[in-house]
């Protein structure tokens, strides 16, 4: 049978009137994408909070979302905390992760570095690089937890290991400076290096640093295959020796 967003969109809606969780939540995300559909954010919100109603954890964070950046609906970081909090609840990852940042920004939520690490943490323990990552720098600087660099690179490791950019970049810098790990420029230079390939300029220039100190075993200067501006530029490494 040949693709049709179009006829998916017919059947859905056939069952989510009649109250089906799964088809409210697909039909809402036609309708976002317009797809089989008029796009609108206004019907993606209306039928993704049908689901959400009745329990449904990807429903409740696309509420949190939809609210977080006011899309279809008044935007509300309360409101977005309120259905991040009813999906996180039931384990969903992505809005473990939200309400975690929630809570370190003080938006919708009294602002608590505490319970930012509460729910990164749960995020991080299902595998979420991005979670990973935010306990990573939670550790190193000790925000909301006692500060380890230890507890750092066992996590910036984890969320590296999944290709996060940034925690490729940290756990360089704690190579480098051997807090967390046994001190090593080879292995500083390995986790700088695959930053580097996706477009890290700050971690192309540590690259190119340990080459011309003549250390990390690097036979030849780093060139960039990738740039990406939307990586934060011109920051040393944070926990640099001075």
């Amino acid at each position: 049978m040949a693709q049709s967003y179009k006829e998916a969109a017919f059947w859905y809606r056939k069952a989510a009137e009649q109250g089906h969780v799964e088809s409210q939540f697909e039909l809402g995300c036609l309708f976002k994408a317009g797809r089989g559909v008029e796009q609108s954010d206004i019907e993606a919100f209306r039928w993704w909070k049908k689901a959400a109603d009745q329990g449904d954890a990807a429903g409740q964070n696309n509420l949190g979302n939809t609210f977080r950046i006011g899309s279809g609906v008044a935007q509300s970081y309360k409101e977005a905390a309120f259905w991040y909090r009813k999906a996180a609840e039931q384990g969903h990852v992505e809005s473990q992760f939200g309400l975690g940042c929630l809570f370190k920004a003080g938006r919708g939520v009294e602002q608590s570095d505490i319970e930012a690490f509460r729910w990164w943490k749960k995020a991080a323990d299902q595998s979420h690089a991005a979670g990973q990552n935010n306990l990573g720098n939670t550790f190193r600087i000790g925000s909301g937890v006692a500060q380890s660099y230890r507890e750092a690179a066992f996590w910036f490791r984890k969320a590296a290991e999944q290709g996060q950019v940034e925690s490729q970049f940290e756990l360089g810098c704690l190579f480098k400076a051997g807090r967390g790990v046994e001190q090593s420029n080879v292995e500083a230079f390995q986790w700088w290096k695959k930053a580097a390939d996706q477009g890290d300029l700050d971690a192309l220039r540590n690259c190119n640093l340990l080459y011309q100190e003549g250390r990390g075993g690097i036979e030849g200067p780093v060139f960039m295959t990738k740039f990406d501006p939307n990586i934060g530029q011109g920051r040393l490494c944070s926990n640099k020796k001075q």
